[in-house]
This record gives structure tokens, C-alpha cells and sequence, in this order.
């Protein structure tokens, strides 16, 4: 009687832990329909024993119908979950990606003003490197 009782307490814990599969439950809705309307045939007169029967596959049927609602429910609310941590990266993503452009356009500024200054060096070094030539040239005619 203990073994018996260990075995069923066993399996309640485990059928708890690791509930069934969408799928699964839907094969066994299936199963239990196809029952129930076996035993209720239109037209057909049914005595107690079918009677106990079809309720017994009734009770069956909401109660696998009930499990199918809470994983769907279940479902719904870790598809909200990630559509809520997907909303939450996009956001991050953009702001990352504002501050990137942000940071180009600065680099951007700093690459145009050095690429000014360098312009202006080497005309001056042109510039004196001629008033040198010159100078150089007055200075040997002295």
C-alpha cells in the first residue's frame, strides 16, 4: 500500500513539475472527444453505466481543456514579457545609435577642422619656404 502510494504521489509531483506539451494536450483533447462521442450516439438510449461514462470523459475534458487555457495564458504572458525586453532593447539600441552619430558628427568636425588647419600650414610653409628663397637670393646679391 506505501509503494502504491509513494508511486501516485510520485507521479502527482511530477506531472506538476513538467507539465505536458501544448501538442500533447491537444491529442488528448482529441482522444477524449472522439470517446465521448462514441459513447453519446444521436438516437441511441444510454443506460447508467454510459451515463457515468460520458460525465467521467466530461470532467476529463474540462479539465484538459483548463491546462491548454493556463499554457496559452502562460504563453501570452512570456510572449509580453519578451515583446516588453524587446521594446526595452530597441530603445536602448536607438539611444546607442544617437549617441553614435552623435560621435561621428563630432569626429566628422574634427577631421574637417584638422584637414583646414593642415591646408593652411602647408600653404604658409610654401609661403616662407618662397620669402625664404627670395630672402636666401637678396641676401646673396649683398
Amino acid at each position: 500500500m506505501k509503494k502504491i502510494f509513494i508511486l501516485f504521489a510520485f507521479t502527482l509531483i511530477i506531472s506538476q513539475v513538467f507539465p505536458e506539451s501544448i501538442d500533447s494536450l491537444k491529442s488528448k483533447r482529441e482522444m477524449l472527444y472522439k470517446k465521448y462521442l462514441n459513447i453519446n450516439i444521436p438516437g441511441k438510449e444510454m443506460n447508467k453505466a454510459d451515463y457515468e461514462k460520458s460525465v467521467s470523459i466530461l470532467k476529463d475534458l474540462v479539465i484538459v481543456d483548463t491546462k491548454i487555457i493556463k499554457e496559452f495564458s502562460a504563453f501570452d504572458k512570456k510572449s509580453k514579457e519578451y515583446d516588453a525586453k524587446i521594446n526595452s532593447l530597441n530603445d536602448e539600441n536607438n539611444s546607442l545609435s544617437k549617441e553614435l552619430t552623435a560621435t561621428t558628427d563630432d569626429f566628422l568636425i574634427i577631421h574637417i577642422v584638422g584637414g583646414i588647419i593642415i591646408f593652411l600650414l602647408i600653404i604658409v610653409l610654401v609661403i616662407m619656404f618662397v620669402y625664404m628663397s627670395k630672402y636666401n637670393k637678396l641676401k646673396r646679391k649683398q
